[in-house]
């Protein structure tokens, strides 16, 4: 790929960052978590694992909807 190419392709692309905080017993389970973006703020609390993968579809359909705008 010619490098003006590869500079086209990634003009295209949207790199975002999403924290993900656990916190777990001395088992590895989890107690608790939260989806936190990168200007620290706080986008979802979950305590269970069904409820992560959850907020992380929500969280995925959000950044679809604001790239469409």
């Amino acid at each position: 790929m010619s490098d003006l190419a590869s500079e086209i392709t990634l003009q295209n692309r949207q790199y975002i960052s999403l924290i993900v905080r656990l916190t777990l017993d001395r088992g590895g389970h989890l107690i608790r978590g939260e989806l936190v973006d990168t200007t620290d703020t706080l986008r979802q609390r979950f305590t269970t694992l069904s409820e992560l993968n959850a907020a992380v579809a929500a969280w995925l359909k959000q950044q679809e909807h604001a790239g469409g705008q």
